[in-house]
């Protein structure tokens, strides 16, 4: 759900106002939730956040310039930050982003860092995500790149795993995934075992492993 519009590129620290009235987005969440659905809430800025929180989506995506205040809120709801890096990383290595453009972003991605590692701190539930398909920002290698910006921002590699992967599909609903434990789906990925774990995460897998359709959840 498009909670806010995007992030001005051209004006550091200006958003997209809020989409919804606070009345409208808890009737949506809540419909949602009749049909067993969660909400997923595009929102930047403090005041859209702060609306998404409230109202009682499963997560925000993106969350740029919320401020210390929706970030708390979203601690003390229970609501998931997604704040994907990448996209900005991306365009501000792009040779066709004017210099001026690319001072802002890189101003906006630095204050997006200095939030995640806030966030970290107050132990807000944190999934990782990359916003593939927008400029720049590849299925695949751009998940590598998101690891690397939030190992950067000071994360373990355990807890960047643990973002990617059981995070991630609690939010999609998907609890027997990225766990584990007898009946799980087993999905499996290969690093190098001859890599520390931080630096592994930045290569290639060395092997995935998929169920077959219909093969009771069995790696292939």
């Amino acid at each position: 759900m498009l909670a806010s519009g995007p992030v001005d590129l051209d004006e550091y620290g200006r958003v997209g106002p809020p989409q919804f009235e606070a009345a409208a987005l808890a009737y949506l969440v809540a419909a949602a939730r009749e049909q067993g659905l969660g909400v997923m809430a595009h929102a930047n800025g403090s005041e859209a956040v702060l609306l998404a929180a409230q109202a009682g989506v499963v997560s925000v995506e993106h969350g740029y310039f919320m401020g210390p205040e929706a970030l708390e809120a979203l601690g003390e709801k229970g609501v998931v930050w997604v704040p994907t890096l990448v996209p900005l990383a991306a365009l501000a290595r792009d040779p066709a982003t004017s210099s001026g453009r690319r001072g802002v972003i890189e101003r906006t991605l630095e204050d997006q860092k200095e939030r995640l590692a806030q966030a970290r701190g107050w132990g807000v539930g944190l999934g990782l995500g990359t916003d593939a398909g927008s400029p720049g920002v590849r299925v695949g290698p751009s998940l590598r790149q998101e690891m690397a910006l939030w190992l950067e921002t000071g994360f373990t590699a355990e807890e960047v795993l643990g973002a990617a992967t059981a995070v991630g599909a609690a939010l999609c609903g998907w609890q027997d995934l990225g766990r584990l434990t007898p009946g799980s789906v087993a999905v499996v990925v290969g690093l190098e075992a001859d890599r520390l774990l931080d630096e592994a995460l930045l290569a290639a897998p060395a092997i995935v492993g998929r169920p077959e359709p219909g093969g009771g959840g069995e790696a292939a």
